[in-house]
């Protein structure tokens, strides 16, 4: 892998798991609403979370 891609692959993955979580809140809340399963999508935000502060994303 090149540095190039290597210094893009944290947002990319971060680009990943908000598609993730729209899919967990489409799928949970929209089209097949399930109580127990209505606030998964937020699991993501811990998950992205902890790839900017291992990749110090945020600044």
């Amino acid at each position: 892998m090149s540095g190039e891609d290597a210094a893009a692959l944290p947002m990319e993955i971060v680009h990943a798991a908000l598609i993730i979580a729209f899919h967990r809140y489409y799928r949970h809340n929209i089209r097949f609403p399930d109580p127990a399963k209505s606030s998964i999508h937020n699991e993501m935000i811990q998950f992205v979370d902890s790839v900017e502060k291992a990749t110090s994303l945020r600044g």
